[in-house]
């Protein structure tokens, strides 16, 4: 749901506006609209309301641009009885994009998925990712926030044409010795604060000081 904002320039439009939409794809639909009806009014006196695009079930993940037309209906000559003629003309809006967000943006892949080291070692994790999703935007990967680990670069940027990531992993000192279930977390970011993360897991083994190599 947004707004729609429309400015009169022309002080004879009093009839109520209409509202359609165009180009949207299958699975969207300007909400009030019915088959038989492609438009939805606006109130009466109002030049500003909500509008609702809605999505159903079956809509395909991606990018939608489409745009509003606001239809006005003003009256023109008179006909051959002196009543006038009326006519609708109609403005469309600036580009309006809807995102469908996919359940998925990739499958991750960790290598090595089991990692034996000491404290006060740097070891490298490759992620492969197949993407399921074709997001613009950059990829965020992370590990979770655990006392002795961290990474060099946290969060690690990701392009949208990159399929692999390298990613360096510190273990302090004064890490635990103990085995740890990680996982990689990607995260990806869509307007309006949305987010959808994957993970792709692996375990480190942190040696204790007296075990042998």
């Amino acid at each position: 749901t947004f707004p729609l904002k429309v400015t009169k320039h022309a002080n004879d439009l009093k009839r109520p506006f209409s509202v359609s939409a165009l180009d949207l794809p299958r699975g969207l639909r300007l909400s009030g609209t019915q088959n038989n009806s492609p438009s939805v009014p606006l109130p009466e006196d109002k030049t500003e309301a909500p509008v609702t695009i809605e999505v159903s079930n079956n809509a395909l993940p991606g990018y939608y641009p489409f745009v509003l037309r606001v239809i006005a209906s003003v009256d023109g000559s008179k006909d051959a009885k002196g009543k006038p003629i009326r006519y609708a003309i109609g403005q469309p809006t600036q580009p309006i994009t809807v995102v469908v967000l996919p359940k998925t943006i990739a499958e991750l892949r960790v290598s090595p998925s089991e990692i034996k080291t000491d404290r006060g070692q740097t070891v490298e994790l490759v992620v492969q990712l197949n993407r399921t999703f074709a997001h613009d935007g950059n990829l965020e990967l992370s590990i979770p926030t655990i006392p002795g680990l961290r990474l060099t670069s946290d969060p690690v940027q990701v392009k949208p044409s990159q399929t692999e990531a390298k990613l360096k992993l510190v273990i302090d000192e004064k890490a635990a010795p103990q085995t740890y279930k990680l996982a990689v977390r990607a995260v990806a970011k869509f307007p309006g604060g949305k987010e959808i993360s994957q993970e792709g897991r692996f375990t480190l083994s942190v040696a204790k000081p007296n075990d042998k190599k």
